[in-house]
């Protein structure tokens, strides 16, 4: 049976999917956010989380736990892969919006034990009273409506973010733009004003234009650390993701300007 219930954004959703028992999209104002499969959290439906989950799976070895930051949750279908691909992991979500918590919490309930911490908060305050080198990775995916506000893409921002990874830790930031990718060169100038090595993930389509979608940037605050390799490897059986890093991402920002408060 399908779920609504009103929230601080307008209208959330959770619609079951009839072509299999236990898998659910989230829904919000209209727009699809998140599916979920509550008997089998490894799978992955939408883009964006197989493209998240192609670096989740290398920057560590293979089931080893890790701390993570998620800012913005949607229907928590990263927190819940991150808990059943890496065991133990410790892991906390911060969403603004109570009466979403709330109707997941009743619709979409977590498993018990499962190192999933779920917290009201704005993501831009976490942040700053975050302690320094406490997780090994952060993901912003934080959105009004389709829009990244400032608050959370400013080079100030970014630079909590680099304080609170431990050596070695990965920033990633889900992206959703249209052809021409203005959004995600504004962003990527912004992440490198923070982090020295980084890297666009995204398909074929986006690259060349043809469609809206996502793109995913990684970032590490030292040089020459992202696995590109691995992220690669692990991103092509994923309907066919590609990677640009380097000098491509030189030609790509062409002078474009950082977000700034």
């Amino acid at each position: 049976m399908d779920l609504s219930a009103r929230i601080d954004s307008g209208t959330a959703e959770l619609l079951a999917d009839p072509r299999q028992d236990g898998c659910w999209t989230l829904v919000v104002n209209g727009v699809a956010q998140s599916h979920v499969d509550l008997y089998d959290p490894l799978r992955l439906d939408m883009m964006y989380t197989r493209m998240i989950a192609s670096i989740l799976d290398v920057i560590a070895a293979p089931r080893e736990p890790l701390r993570a930051l998620h800012l913005g949750g949607g229907g928590m279908t990263l927190p819940r892969y991150l808990a059943a691909s890496r065991p133990n992991s410790a892991q906390l979500v911060i969403e603004r919006d109570r009466p979403l918590i709330e109707f997941l919490h009743f619709g979409l309930p977590l498993p018990p034990d499962c190192g999933i911490a779920v917290q009201h908060d704005d993501a831009r305050a976490a942040v700053e009273s975050g302690a320094d080198n406490s997780f090994d990775v952060v993901i912003t995916d934080a959105y009004r409506g389709a829009v990244m506000p400032a608050r959370v893409s400013d080079t100030g921002f970014v630079a909590e973010t680099a304080r609170l990874l431990a050596p070695g830790g990965v920033y990633i930031v889900n992206v959703l733009d249209a052809a021409g990718l203005v959004l995600t060169k504004r962003q990527l100038a912004t992440v490198r004003t923070a982090y020295t090595d980084t890297a666009l993930l995204s398909t074929p389509a986006m690259w060349k234009g043809r469609r809206d979608g996502n793109v995913v940037i990684v970032a590490a605050a030292e040089s020459e650390t992202l696995p590109l390799d691995r992220i690669t490897a692990a991103a092509r059986p994923r309907l066919n993701l590609s990677l640009k890093h380097g000098p491509d991402l030189d030609r790509f920002l062409s002078g474009t300007a950082p977000v700034t408060s």
